[in-house]
């Protein structure tokens, strides 16, 4: 859906139009649908204020739907005639953020991050002062065609980055039509790059958490990248979980939280320990569609509006699993007593507190291999939402679901055969 509202006021807080939406993506108990939605362009006439402009101007609602892949737009177009145009320069360079893309650096930090991922939308350039959008700065496309009318035209902005999404999407599909919605989007999201201009040219994890905030506002996480979402190579390899969960139940005459998954991660143990100090990059993604709360207030906070949350926890390096389970666990707390001793921290890239907004959610460990040799589980806990606050309702006892995607890679080392015969059964490689 490339329609959009523009003068968006409600600044990352949800709205009628983005409540439909979440309610469309979360749909029934096995049918969900995947809805992805442009972010909304910023008027060509504040393009040359690039990119102040594109920080100042919000997304368009309903864009700020939990559910909806919000696509925004970057740009790798940076050739012009200079014979035709002499003197004119590029408003983004080659990777960078398109002039027309919307970002949600203006919303509070309780609200998701909008968008999730950036395609293609097109260039601009300065030429005697004003704005000058030749054809070879923007996307090819077809046109309508027609008496004396040219078969091709150009398109952009945002529009054209979400066409260029939903390509993506149904690439995914093609060769995987069985799996679910919440599963593309967490593949998109997952194989999802940042390029160097985003980053200024340095590391992910040498920003600081203001700058990977402003990011995540700006571009998301990056460019897709199809083979990374399509295929594993020898050194990287991605496990994709598709799984169900109960999150709440009603037990002394209240909502309590309920189910809390644990996964044994079939990492290669005595290989990572082989490979001793070579650097290891591990990728998490979950994505999960929540219910919209059926009320019609102005939310101020995100867990009065969705139903329910879903986080993930990794076991640290030489923690034990009983301790593990301590740390992500009051109730196993409890059971060990005084014994307890929390062992575990986890030293993400992006950190808890910045990657858990929306309904999905992803983050990047990068250590030593032998490091990562013993953090071989990873926990999916439910958090709060209005199924839980508002009994009344009565869906304390519904079950979700929720895809999880875990890749680890190397630069060099093949992980993918020791992992298929740590697993000793036949996968399909994603």
């Amino acid at each position: 859906m490339a329609i959009t509202a523009d003068g968006d006021t409600h600044f990352g807080r949800p709205s009628a139009w983005s409540a439909a939406i979440d309610k469309s993506a979360f749909g029934e108990e096995d049918w969900k649908r995947l809805v992805l939605v442009s972010a909304g362009n910023i008027p060509n006439h504040r393009w040359l204020e690039y990119p102040l402009s594109n920080q100042d101007y919000s997304i368009h609602d309903p864009a700020q739907a939990f559910n909806a892949l919000t696509i925004g737009a970057y740009t790798l177009k940076d050739r012009i005639d200079l014979s035709r145009y002499p003197g004119v320069s590029l408003l983004a360079q080659r990777g960078q953020l398109a002039p027309s893309s919307s970002t949600s650096t203006t919303w509070e930090k309780e609200w998701a991050f909008k968008p999730e991922v950036v395609f293609e939308g097109g260039n601009a350039a300065e030429w005697n002062g004003g704005l000058c959008d030749p054809d070879s700065l923007m996307p090819l496309s077809i046109s309508k065609g027609g008496m004396a009318s040219s078969l091709f035209c150009t398109f952009g902005e945002t529009s054209s980055a979400t066409a260029f999404a939903s390509k993506f999407a149904a690439s995914i599909l093609d060769n995987y039509p069985n799996i679910w919605p919440e599963t593309v989007r967490a593949l998109m999201v997952h194989a999802a790059q940042w390029t160097d201009q985003m980053l200024g040219d340095r590391k992910i994890e040498d920003l600081s958490t203001v700058e990977k905030m402003q990011l995540l506002r700006t571009v998301g996480y990056g460019v897709p990248f199809l083979p990374a979402a399509l295929y594993s190579l020898q050194n990287s390899v991605s496990l994709v979980v598709q799984e169900t969960i109960t999150p709440y139940k009603f037990e002394s005459s209240r909502v309590q939280a309920n189910e809390c998954h644990i996964f044994t991660l079939p990492w290669p143990q005595q290989q990572l320990l082989e490979m001793g100090n070579t650097l290891v990059r591990l990728n998490v993604t979950l994505s999960y569609f929540i219910e919209p709360n059926p009320g019609n207030k102005r939310y101020a906070k995100a867990n009065n509006y969705a139903s329910f949350g879903l986080r993930f926890k990794l076991k640290d390096t030489n923690e034990t699993s009983t301790t593990f389970l301590a740390r992500i666990n009051k109730e196993a707390r409890k059971a060990l007593e005084e014994d307890y001793q929390q062992e575990g921290s986890e030293n993400w890239v992006i950190g808890q507190k910045t990657r858990d907004k929306g309904s999905i959610h992803r983050d990047i460990w990068i250590g030593n291999a032998a490091d990562l040799a013993t953090k071989n589980e990873l926990a999916i806990i439910p958090t709060g939402g209005w199924w839980k606050t508002r009994p009344i309702h009565q869906r304390y006892n519904k079950s979700v679901r929720y895809s999880l995607i875990i890749s680890i890679e190397t630069d060099s080392e093949d992980l993918l055969t020791p992992i298929l015969n740590e697993l000793r059964v036949g996968v399909e490689a994603i």
